[in-house]
């Protein structure tokens, strides 16, 4: 048995689901070490944590802490960025490329594409996206956002997302993940996670993600 002295350091993200009750995430650092990307899956109410190719499922409804899986996705690169298709479909991103994989089955059912006309500067690499409205997908890479419109098959919003007000002065970099939760929006970089709120296009203070339970 561990001594109960020893402090064990999990990782708590605070989320407000539709209920109005805190979801936290408590997850252990060697697990989250490892994470580079995630996507909400309302179907299911879960979260999937992406690390090099596996993916391990949370459930939103966890209370507490629980052991963690992970599951390999193919033979291929880290997963760079994920997004929500639809209700039964990810799109899962290494590079310039992705592959569309189906929730119910748990497995990748298309071939390797290339996605179109990203920026020559981006130099095909993503490190994050995020449904952002029912026909809009947001691609980040770097400190730069670019908005793409599903029907349209058109980008239709070039810019820094560091430069939004309200934006963190000390969140420069690569983002790890963007996550759309019911209707809010959050961000993760290592150890903090900020939210916004699409409508009012307002920012929370950075919050940490971790904590000790002893």
């Amino acid at each position: 048995m561990a001594n109960k002295n020893i402090i064990i350091l999990l990782v708590i993200f605070q989320l407000t689901v539709s209920s109005s009750r805190a979801q936290s995430f408590y997850i252990d650092p060697e697990t989250t070490s490892y994470i580079n990307d995630a996507v909400y899956v309302p179907k299911y109410n879960h979260v999937f944590f992406f690390g090099g190719a596996s993916m391990m499922p949370y459930d939103m409804n966890d209370s507490a802490t629980v052991q963690t899986a992970w599951f390999p996705l193919g033979e291929f690169g880290d997963i760079d960025a994920s997004v929500l298709w639809d209700d039964d479909h990810l799109l899962l991103f290494v590079d310039s490329q992705y592959v569309m994989y189906e929730i119910d089955s748990a497995r990748v059912i298309s071939d390797w594409v290339t996605w179109p006309s990203w920026p020559e500067e981006w130099q095909g690499e993503i490190d994050a996206c995020v449904r952002w409205g029912d026909d809009e997908i947001m691609f980040f890479s770097g400190n730069e956002y670019l908005l793409y419109s599903i029907s349209e098959n058109a980008y239709t919003e070039r810019n820094f997302y560091t430069a939004w007000e309200g934006w963190p002065s000390t969140w420069q970099y690569a983002l790890l993940a963007v996550l759309k939760i019911d209707n809010s929006i959050y961000f993760l970089q290592d150890d903090e996670y900020i939210l916004l709120d699409p409508v009012s296009f307002k920012l929370t203070a950075p919050a940490k993600l971790w904590a000790a339970n002893k």
